[in-house]
């Protein structure tokens, strides 16, 4: 008896952040291939109960479970999982910029305000390469997908 299999319809969003970078997709635990900036990618996989996960670097997603019919389509997405990344990218810059360009005319108050707003946007971006590194990427069912029912 053969098994039925199903396919997994991976798409990656084309996003700024980790575009030079592809990443590895598991999938019950083991490599099953890679996906592009921008791009997306199909899995065969036997029909049942399955976990899905993306890796960049030391930083990965959740783990999607999901049911797989025989013969069925997911349709899944992967993006980052830094909602805030340029609010945030743009505050600590902004704020670097005020410090260099009136460093002689900041007073010590202002200097520790715009000191404390740096320290709180590094700590955002530290996160999530620590201790939200399983929360870096984030997999999700696709529900803009035309296709998907």
């Amino acid at each position: 008896m053969s098994e039925v299999f199903g396919r997994i319809i991976l798409e990656r969003k084309s996003q700024w952040l980790n575009r030079l970078k592809s990443y590895r997709v598991e999938i019950d635990g083991n490599e099953a291939g890679k996906v592009s900036n921008g791009t997306a990618e199909a899995f065969e996989v036997p029909g049942g109960n399955h976990t899905i996960a993306c890796k960049v670097n030391w930083c990965s997603s959740n783990n999607y479970d999901f049911e797989l019919k025989p013969g069925e389509t997911v349709y899944l997405t992967v993006k980052s999982g830094m909602k805030y990344f340029w609010p945030v990218y743009a505050v600590f810059f902004s704020t670097l910029l005020v410090r260099v360009l009136y460093k002689k005319n900041l007073s010590e108050q202002v200097n520790w305000v715009t000191s404390g707003i740096m320290f709180a946007c590094a700590l955002y971006f530290l996160y999530f390469i620590t201790i939200g590194r399983k929360q870096y990427l984030k997999v999700e069912k696709d529900t803009k997908n035309i296709f998907a029912s």
